[in-house]
């Protein structure tokens, strides 16, 4: 499934669940958990030494404008525990859609426990062909970008920001985003800020367990959360905790679109003329129906013949410390 689809399911998932929800009140809700903030602030490093790193900052910024361009911003620092840790983080990967969005590297540098800086070098910041999509031609506009990330060893901290501009909205005139905050390694500061403008109506959803707060200033409304997470599951631990589903909801989502019309119109618009088969098509569904008099036989020899001759092309999402975190075994 492409990127797109990937943000247009969640994006459905939000319409279909969160409309009956109103617009918070500019007095938000109470802090996020101040006391855990404080508790993690307090934490020795040493008590999490047989962790491969900890994220120390991890803090994401979105903001959109009326229009559906928009603009997010991640600034992480990790600290490296182990030369285990040093492996994991030894390159970055980042994906983006090169249709709709600019992506820039502004920094990625370690500082050395002596205070040493080591910026990254010129050339470390490649852009390969993804490969779930070099025999995908309909998925070129698919992009990574590799970033090489200096040597690394333990005791060293690791800080990288990167840019992505939505420069060409998916769905002009609409924005909508989602975030699903860390949970599979040990995060002592995670941020989340959106902003909108002030006139626009949105529809926003924040797990029970992720409060916020809310500001308005300058036309804009701000909501913005904070996160930890001082434990992870270790395998003999997660032998006993029931099993997780395959997949969840993001823990926010936030879109513009009021209703499940509104999303029909877009997407309408967009699969207009692409669903018409075309000759090719049609002769070989005539070709594989043939003999078949009954709808659900057409129908099984349909999918016999696309399950065992049309590849399927998956596109993961997760970027940077989410990548190191499934090399763990973890999903994110």
């Amino acid at each position: 499934m492409s990127r797109f689809g990937v943000i247009l399911l969640c994006l459905l998932g939000l319409a279909g669940t969160g409309l009956g929800q109103t617009r918070p009140s500019s007095a938000g809700s109470p802090p996020a958990h101040p006391s855990r903030a404080i508790s993690a602030q307090n934490q020795r490093p040493q008590e999490y030494s047989k962790e491969p790193f900890v994220i120390e900052h991890y803090a994401t910024t979105a903001r959109y404008e009326n229009d559906g361009t928009g603009e997010q911003n991640l600034s992480v620092r990790v600290r490296v525990q182990s030369d285990a840790g040093a492996q994991q983080l030894r390159e970055l990967v980042f994906r983006y859609d090169s249709a709709n969005e600019q992506m820039d590297v502004r920094f990625v540098r370690v500082k050395k426990a002596d205070g040493t800086i080591v910026d990254g070098a010129a050339d470390a910041v490649t852009e390969p062909a993804a490969p779930t999509v070099h025999d995908a031609p309909a998925f070129a506009n698919y992009k990574e970008k590799h970033i090489a990330v200096p040597p690394l060893v333990a005791g060293d901290t690791l800080e990288y920001e990167i840019a992505t501009r939505l420069v060409t909205p998916f769905a002009p005139g609409e924005f909508w985003y989602g975030h699903t905050f860390l949970n599979s390694a040990i995060v002592r500061d995670e941020q989340l800020e959106l902003s909108v403008p002030e006139t626009r109506k949105v529809t926003l959803r924040s797990s029970a367990s992720s409060p916020y707060e809310t500001e308005r200033a300058n036309g804009r409304v701000i909501y913005r959360w904070k996160h930890v997470n001082l434990t992870v599951a270790t395998d003999d631990s997660s032998k006993n905790q029931p099993a997780e589903p395959k997949s969840k909801s993001p823990d926010i989502q936030l879109t513009t679109f009021a209703n499940w019309e509104a999303v029909a119109n877009w997407y309408a618009k967009l699969e207009q003329g692409r669903s018409e088969p075309t000759p090719e098509i049609r002769a070989k569904t005539e070709e594989l129906t043939r003999g078949e008099s009954e709808t659900t036989g057409k129908a099984q020899a349909i999918y016999d013949f696309v399950s065992k001759n049309i590849r399927n092309v998956e596109l993961p999402l997760g970027q940077g410390l989410a990548a190191a975190l499934r090399r763990r075994g973890f999903v994110e």
